[in-house]
């Protein structure tokens, strides 16, 4: 075999190990229509859908942090978005709660001083938009546009290199 050849077929391989990799990581572009219809309650305790919400951010990327008021790891990350926050005030904000009980929702945010958009997921884990982005693992930070097209799909730490350029690229 050539150098030539090698280096092609090495090329190759890479690519496809690459394009698996992302297929496995469900890295989609679009939200699925009924991910975009779950059912989410703000503070007040009013219904809305998950494209009501990214709609008020028209024209804005919009950092979606899924999260728990009981998962460490989620307010480990905390101190990171609120950063972003400050450095990055074109972006929307929005936190999707999975917790089940709406009082300790409501502590969290209160508790670890959560400033953006805040809404509980109406079926917590179980809802139509955790099964779309297949969460397996919260916290889940995610960037979208208000169109519901996804602009990177998948981190679990706040401070993921990835996360922190996308939300500078697209601010």
């Amino acid at each position: 075999m050539t150098k030539k050849a090698a280096f092609f077929m090495l090329g190759s391989i890479l690519f496809l190990l690459i394009h698996f990799r992302s297929a496995a990581q469900g890295n989609e572009e679009q939200l699925s229509p009924e991910a975009l219809q779950a059912k989410v309650f703000d503070l007040e305790g009013e219904e809305y859908t998950l494209k009501g919400i990214l709609e008020q951010f028209p024209g804005q990327p919009i950092f979606i942090d899924l999260w728990a008021s009981w998962c460490r790891d989620c307010i480990v990350g905390f101190p990171k978005i609120k950063e972003y926050q400050k450095k990055y005030p074109d972006v929307g904000f929005v936190y999707l709660s999975v917790d089940k009980k709406e009082d300790e929702w409501k502590r969290g945010i209160e508790r670890f001083d959560l400033e953006g958009a805040h809404f509980r997921l109406d079926e917590g884990w179980n809802s139509v938009f955790c099964e779309s982005v297949e969460l397996d693992w919260i916290p889940r930070y995610m960037v979208m546009n208000s169109e519901g097209r996804i602009l990177h799909y998948k981190s679990i730490k706040a401070d993921d290199k990835a996360l922190q350029k996308i939300i500078r690229l697209n601010q």
